[in-house]
């Protein structure tokens, strides 16, 4: 009776035990990760150390807040790495007319790339892993043609910009807060956000409500393109500008492959 009675608990415990997993798991497993480098890692609560961790991962955060408008559509955007180097080539191709214009063409660079994915997606059909691959593999080819070879160039201003801070907090720290926050406004509090997690849940149902679907689809690949080109264009404190963009990720400046981030000063 009491091996029964154990069973039965067990089998209502197990699946609260995978849904606190599923819910919370994430959080457990960051919360146990920054404890591990508390107690193991010198200096990790440094307050130097925090600011590095924060630039670093900075445009990660901007190039995820686009990402995550696909991802609620159930799509995807494999290109957003090679935006970053197209978005990095451009700047180093414009930048003689000054270091705000060269930073609008890239932003505006990667708003197209991000519109011919949306169009793909939503107009012709394609699968959002298919048409953004062929993006990824596009692009890419196009930012190493834009800026062929490995050429070192320093623009005051711009790396002015990329180092300034405000109250001591790095203003691309500032930026990827606003625009973390622009993004959580617009999914809990506009139409458009409603919409995203409306075609998200069902398509299908969503086109036959009468919802804009395609226009949405194509807006929401336009915003991942545009913040994934202002994170490879935006210079970081601490890097040397390069103009070799590749595609690749941004977590560290000498593994990062953007025309910014090269290796350290």
């Amino acid at each position: 009776m009491a091996e029964l009675t154990v069973q039965a608990r067990v089998a209502v415990l197990k699946p609260r035990v995978f849904a606190w997993v599923q819910d919370y798991g994430v959080y457990a497993a960051v919360l146990a990760l920054l404890l591990f480098n508390v107690l193991f890692t010198p200096h990790f609560l440094d307050a130097a150390n925090f600011r590095t961790q924060l630039v670093q991962v900075t445009p990660i955060v901007i190039v995820s807040l686009g990402m995550a408008l696909v991802i609620g559509t159930q799509g995807i955007d494999l290109s957003v790495g090679s935006v970053m180097a197209l978005a990095a080539a451009l700047v180093v191709l414009y930048l003689g007319y000054g270091w705000l214009p060269a930073l609008i063409v890239a932003v505006a660079g990667g708003a197209v790339v991000g519109a011919a994915g949306g169009a793909l997606v939503a107009y012709v059909g394609v699968q959002p892993i298919v048409a953004t691959l062929a993006l990824l593999v596009g692009v890419r080819g196009l930012a190493n043609v834009l800026v062929p070879q490995l050429v070192e160039f320093r623009n005051p201003d711009l790396i002015a910009l990329g180092s300034s801070s405000v109250a001591g907090i790095p203003v691309i720290v500032l930026i990827a807060a606003a625009l973390t926050v622009v993004v959580l406004f617009v999914v809990r509090r506009t139409t458009f956000g409603r919409q995203v997690v409306a075609i998200g849940g069902n398509r299908s149902a969503s086109e036959l409500s009468g919802l804009p679907v395609k226009r949405v689809l194509l807006t929401v690949y336009v915003i991942s393109g545009l913040l994934a080109a202002l994170a490879g264009c935006w210079p970081r404190p601490g890097c040397r500008p390069v103009t070799r963009p590749r595609s690749g990720s941004s977590s560290s400046c000498r593994r990062s492959r953007r025309s910014w981030s090269a290796a350290p000063r």
